[in-house]
């Protein structure tokens, strides 16, 4: 890593990114299992664990520094670069990776820009200003499984009539949030408010942050039988899948708790009598249930209503009662073989199970299911609902590409159809293909 004189810079974090679909659209998200370097004093990084794919590389310092122009001091900053040395995603270029490789000599240098001033006015879900409470500044990289990467840029007190001031802040995107207790109907309320910001060279003023309650999701779960399930309570847990969690990302820990997205510790917990209560829900989420082996979400009813699939939203503070979890233990499976074209098995490869219909294809749609083959080429897919669908083995795909509807449907072309019936068993020969 160099600056912009061309000299190498010790301290920049560098991560490599993968384009992945998550959260209701493609992103640039970090990868589980290789952690960000840090380059040495001679300004050097190595990034460690990555799997075979194509990657951007990003680099982010925290330094500052003072110019004085045209008689007045200005603070000046690095915005987040990316590989070859530009600010923009459209730009980068990607390093790719085959199995073994070892791609060296991806030499760039940091991109200088203005640090800005950040004001605007803070107020809780009634319109009162938040006075006394903290605005702070965060970055967070968030991937699939639950990984988080929070960074805290400092933050600014709120004045009286709810305004607030940030200065020196680096060129990048971040997000502004502010927590609070309001009294609603005499009851103490925890609100949170974000507001994501993108800061380039230029001052940004009249920002409104106001905070919400979220929404909330109550019910019980039962089984098909109408009995309660066979299982313990603590293997299921109901969890709100935000369609886009920009509307309110995770915010860190603090005073009165963590913030949306990482939400009350026993929000989504199965009580003694299998009922449930999920909180702090902010903006559409579609709900999801995690089960143990042998058992499968049937439907989720509200009302009458099937909402297993459906992306859900609550007005502030509201509460969406009544739910039911319908879990059954009559589960399908999918099973069969890998073989080569010469019928020898094969123990590399991946088999993806997906609904014929692509209104179907969501993050973690229970209509999409991935496995991989033992040393014998043999592979098994279990809980998928009853349904027309399409089976295709891939020699290489990188993890979690089937959540993206689009990859979907590119290979749905080369798909085996089967049809499942409820507790269905099928068995499937596949040979891998290279899409």
């Amino acid at each position: 890593m160099f600056d912009e004189a061309g000299e190498a810079i010790s301290g920049v974090r560098v991560f490599a990114l993968r384009s992945v679909y998550f959260e209701g659209r493609r992103r640039l998200l970090p990868v589980p299992g290789a952690p960000p370097a840090m380059t040495d004093d001679a300004g050097q990084f190595r990034l460690l664990g990555l799997t075979p794919g194509s990657y951007y590389l990003r680099a982010e310092t925290r330094e500052t520094w003072t110019v004085t122009e045209g008689g007045a001091d200005q603070v000046m900053a690095y915005a987040p670069t990316y590989f070859p040395g530009t600010t923009g995603v459209t730009n980068a270029k990607r390093v790719t990776l085959a199995v073994g490789q070892e791609a060296s000599n991806n030499d760039f240098a940091l991109v200088p820009g203005r640090a800005a001033t950040v004001s605007g006015t803070a107020v809780d879900s009634q319109g009162r200003p938040l006075a006394g409470r903290q605005v702070g500044l965060t970055q967070a990289l968030r991937a699939p499984g639950g990984m988080i990467m929070m960074s805290m840029f400092g933050g600014a007190s709120v004045a009286a009539d709810g305004t607030f001031k940030l200065t020196s802040v680096p060129p990048g995107e971040y997000n502004l949030q502010v927590r609070t207790t309001t009294d609603i109907a005499g009851t103490s309320v925890p609100e949170t408010g974000t507001a994501p910001i993108v800061v380039n060279d230029v001052d940004l003023d009249n920002i409104t942050i106001q905070t919400s309650a979220g929404w909330s999701a109550a019910g019980q779960i039962i089984t098909d039988t109408g009995m309660p399930p066979s299982v313990s309570r603590d293997r299921v847990r109901i969890t709100p899948r935000p369609v886009n969690a920009d509307v309110n990302p995770p915010s860190p820990p603090g005073p009165g708790g963590p913030g949306p997205g990482l939400g009350n510790l026993d929000s989504g917990r199965v009580k003694d009598d299998w009922t449930f209560s999920v909180t702090g829900v902010y903006g559409p989420a579609r709900l999801r249930v995690d089960v143990p082996d042998g058992w499968i979400v049937k439907a989720i009813l509200q009302d009458g209503r099937d909402i297993s699939d459906t992306a859900i939203e609550g007005r502030n503070g509201d509460t969406l009662s009544g739910v039911q979890v319908v879990l059954s233990n009559r589960v399908s499976s999918v099973g069969g073989q890998l073989t080569d074209n010469n019928g020898a098995p094969l123990a590399d490869g991946t088999i993806i199970v997906f609904a014929s219909d692509a209104d179907k294809w969501s993050e973690d749609s229970r209509f999409v299911r991935s496995a991989r083959p033992d040393k014998d080429g043999t592979y098994q897919i279990r809980g998928l609902p009853p349904g027309e669908y399409l089976a295709v083995a891939i020699d290489y795909v990188e993890d979690g590409m089937w959540n993206d509807p689009e990859y979907l449907d590119s290979i749905r072309r080369y798909g085996r159809k089967i049809t499942l019936g409820e507790a269905d068993a099928q068995t499937v020969a596949l040979k891998p293909v290279t899409p």
